[in-house]
């Protein structure tokens, strides 16, 4: 064989084997952060089946690392724990008819909760003064964090909740577990599992 005809085998083969390393970096790259091959779920196969969700996988992974090594005593073990609730209602997502839908917003919400939980992203602060029914009066601090979904923040005496901005065309609130929070420029609506308040900005 000429030399000329080697070299060009030698490049062809080169140019193969670089093809065949970018296809894998790619592949990689969009791939979520657990073995797709070793996907077991209905929920798990739809999300190495789709690159935008597969991406979501990623980013909460990251966030979480990001948590760990913020927190490294405390945020591992309230992780895992947070982890397993949340995936017993990610798993809802396969009796939706809205399946991917139902999985996207899933996870948004929990990356956004993470970011605000963790201190991975910045707030603003407000102090309201509540008072129910009853008279019963309690001080609120929410405070806002610029997440995707936006988040609050919300704090009474010893508890602590996150609530997601739930967008509705004719009612914007916060929800989250047992809680509700609707607020103006100086005024709340605030209820706390059976707790219902009327607050206002300090």
């Amino acid at each position: 064989m000429k030399a000329s005809a080697l070299y060009r085998l030698a490049v062809c083969v080169f140019a193969a084997a670089i093809s065949l390393g970018l296809f894998a970096v790619t592949a990689l790259a969009k791939a979520p952060s657990f073995d797709c091959s070793k996907a077991s779920t209905e929920i798990e196969q739809a999300i190495c089946q789709d690159d935008e969700l597969s991406a979501l996988d990623r980013k909460l992974a990251h966030f979480y690392s990001e948590a760990s090594r913020r927190y490294p005593t405390t945020a591992p073990p309230r992780l895992r724990q947070e982890h397993i609730v949340w995936e017993q209602k990610l798993n809802e997502c396969s009796t939706k008819a809205e399946k991917r839908e139902c999985i996207q917003i899933a996870y948004m919400t929990r990356i956004a909760e993470v970011q605000a939980t963790n201190d991975l992203v910045s707030g603003k602060a407000q102090t309201f003064h509540c008072k129910n029914g009853s008279g019963i009066e309690n001080s609120l601090l929410a405070t806002f964090h610029q997440t995707d979904p936006p988040t609050a923040t919300l704090k009474r005496g010893d508890e602590r909740v996150v609530a997601v901005l739930n967008q509705s065309p004719n009612d914007a609130r916060y929800e989250g577990t047992n809680v509700s929070f609707q607020h103006g420029t100086d005024n709340a609506h605030f209820v706390w599992l059976a707790d219902e308040m009327s607050c206002s900005a300090e």
